[in-house]
């Protein structure tokens, strides 16, 4: 089976600059997700896909900040845990560009599906500026061609991520710190704080297992 090329370098830069910039363009996108819900209390209605992209976006936003935390403060003494919190980011990432790759053709469906509703009612105004035939052609280069070039930089985007994961497992695996991390945890001393943060941890483990399978095929 042929493997996945993961780039060595975004654009040029080091990957720390790629990996910094992707998560600080989706951390932006998701806070969008917070003015979508606050336009429910504001008499603005939405539909319930809208919702729940909304709602999945607030969900995103504290994990990409927690993301960006890692990596601006990345310490050789502590990269086995910055290993799995940015094995889980990455996870969470790739999960995001997938949803909203379904989110984007969902609607693009639902905005051919009105513009064939609006075909069927033939024009009758004889005034009509016969120039405004090639504008819902027009808009649909511009629709089509908008989608295809940000899915495009959303998957490099995705390679990206994975190519410093996988680089921070292979330094973590090579220095044998992966059960160092569990008990290097420092909890707060209230016990529910203590369960969250080892609940946590314990997402970070999984997220790192599940991404470290899935450097088999990259």
């Amino acid at each position: 089976m042929a493997r996945l090329v993961l780039p060595k370098t975004f654009l040029g830069l080091p990957l720390y600059i790629g990996v910094e910039t992707v998560l600080g363009f989706a951390a932006l996108n998701k806070a969008s997700g917070f003015y979508g819900i606050i336009s429910i209390f504001t008499g603005h209605p939405i539909g319930f896909l809208q919702a729940i992209f909304n709602i999945c976006s607030i969900l995103m936003f504290p994990i990409y900040i927690m993301g960006l935390k890692a990596i601006t403060r990345l310490h050789p003494e502590s990269r086995v845990n910055v290993t799995g919190r940015l094995a889980l980011v990455t996870l969470t990432y790739l999960f995001d560009s997938a949803l909203s790759v379904l989110f984007t053709l969902y609607f693009a469906h639902f905005w051919f599906a009105n513009e064939d509703t609006q075909a069927t009612h033939p024009v009758t105004d004889s005034t009509t500026d016969t120039s405004q035939s090639a504008t819902p052609a027009y808009e649909l280069f511009l629709t089509v061609s908008t989608t295809v070039i940000l899915n495009a930089a959303r998957f490099y985007f995705s390679l990206v991520m994975l190519s410093y994961t996988k680089g921070l497992t292979k330094v973590a695996r090579s220095q044998g710190r992966r059960k160092e991390r569990k008990l290097s945890g420092k909890f707060p001393p209230a016990d529910e704080a203590k369960w969250y943060a080892e609940r946590f941890y314990q997402m970070e483990d999984k997220s790192l297992d599940v991404i470290q399978n899935v450097f088999k095929y990259v």
